[in-house]
């Protein structure tokens, strides 16, 4: 009968280098996806701002009330389109991140949205809210498309 002790030795060599390389090659993945996070979000500071607008050519119907409605749905997107398009059709666009519709109210129609910049560290000093709402009333009447009737003047914008 044949020993098979180098075997065993050779086995449990080549399982520890295996290992060894894997546990390496892990460790590497994760510094790298760390430091590629943490240098990326240090240079940029996220600004949320509170808004809402009137929009005077649409009633206020009651499926308004329920976010899950086709009604709302249909509208919040809209309304979402609408301001991205602003945004993106402005000296901002390179900040701009997004926006989402958060309810519906009546007095016609009042969407409250929220939205999100990314500034440069630093850039969110210069950009109050009277500066982002300047450029939304600056530049919502431009876009091309838009059905919405907005009240300029009902534009309110809170920085968080």
């Amino acid at each position: 009968m044949k020993s098979f002790g180098h075997y065993k030795v050779t086995i449990a060599v080549i399982s520890f280098v295996i290992l060894t390389l894997v546990a390496a090659v892990v460790s590497a993945v994760v510094i790298v996806v760390v430091l590629g996070r943490n240098t990326s979000i240090s240079n940029y500071t996220f600004n949320y701002y509170n808004g809402s607008f009137r929009i005077s050519n649409e009633n206020y119907t009651d499926d308004y009330k329920n976010s899950q409605s086709d009604a709302y749905k249909s509208l919040s997107a809209q309304v979402e389109g609408l301001i991205s398009k602003t945004f993106y059709n402005s000296d901002m666009k390179n900040q701009y991140s997004s926006a989402k519709v958060i309810s519906i109210s009546p007095g016609s129609v009042i969407p409250t949205f929220i939205l999100l910049f990314n500034f440069a560290n630093g850039a969110s000093k210069n950009m109050s809210s009277a500066f982002v709402q300047k450029i939304f009333v600056e530049n919502i009447k431009n876009i091309p498309g838009n059905l919405f009737d907005i009240d300029e003047n009902s534009f309110k914008l809170i920085g968080k």
